[in-house]
């Protein structure tokens, strides 16, 4: 499903879905991971900026990775971040 407003294009993001690329379906488990180092990396490179935030730096550093048996890096789920 995809939603758009006049300025902004958007889609639907299912967290759950496989990666969007050939590559990225043999590095990350799902599209989940895909987003949170495709952000990571946005970050590294200065491409984006986060605005000065002790409650926003908690959140994203307390979010954690492991690699799946299949060797694919997957995010922590959301239930055990909020354990």
């Amino acid at each position: 499903m995809s939603w758009s407003t006049p300025n902004w294009p958007t889609e639907g993001f299912v967290s759950a879905s496989k990666p969007m690329t050939e590559r990225h379906q043999e590095r990350f488990l799902n599209r989940r991971a895909e987003a949170f180092f495709g952000l990571r990396d946005r970050l590294e490179a200065g491409e984006l900026a986060i605005p000065r935030s002790d409650e926003l730096m908690r959140e994203l550093t307390a979010i954690t990775r492991t690699v799946h048996g299949a060797g694919r890096v997957v995010i922590e789920r959301k239930a055990d971040l909020k354990a």
